[in-house]
């Protein structure tokens, strides 16, 4: 079972009408390594949402948020080399969180993201983001339920902040410590 957060809650930190200033400074950023990189799998029809959680990741934890949808250097239709520069950027980028809505659990992209980030990423590296969307019912995927994944905060618990729990372990630890690991 999931705990999520609403994409509400991250609407102070993103602006759908600057969506692509924003999302081109995040890529230059990416691209200088000047913070911690992290590679955000996304479903491309929910890209005004994904700039609030970048937003979000940016402001609130100063880390620097690589998507693939706003990346100059990608084919303009899908194609192997997609795929190939993708498998580059997850490989390069120093954690991998999932945007885990309904949609992207749908999405086969996603999930070969989700497969690469597993591989290069998996268990220190890797997380599960839960969101819903126009209070959707999250049902999720059973497989995901063994990945780490983003709670919402909880009082005092990790000092107020979001928090990373990791199923196998039954641990979990601030979302700022995770990102510092």
């Amino acid at each position: 079972m999931f705990f999520f957060s609403k994409i509400d809650d991250f609407h102070d930190y993103g602006n759908e009408q600057n969506i692509d200033k924003a999302l081109y400074s995040h890529v230059e950023r990416w691209q200088k390594g000047q913070k911690i990189t992290v590679f955000l799998s996304h479903k491309h029809s929910e890209l005004k949402f994904v700039n609030f959680l970048i937003g979000f990741l940016e402001k609130k934890y100063n880390v620097s948020v690589y998507i693939d949808s706003n990346d100059d250097d990608m084919p303009l239709q899908t194609c192997g080399e997609t795929a190939a520069r993708i498998k580059r950027k997850i490989r390069n980028c120093r954690k991998f969180i999932f945007m885990a809505t309904e949609e992207s659990i749908r999405s086969c992209w996603c999930n070969w993201e989700i497969g690469q980030g597993d591989a290069r990423k998996y268990r220190k590296n890797f997380a599960i983001f839960p969101i819903l969307i126009n209070n959707s019912n999250y049902l999720g995927n059973e497989f995901l339920q063994i990945y780490p994944y983003i709670l919402p905060p909880n009082g005092e618990k990790c000092n107020g902040d979001y928090r990373v729990f990791c199923p196998q372990t039954q641990k979990e630890i601030s979302l700022y410590e995770w990102f510092k690991a």
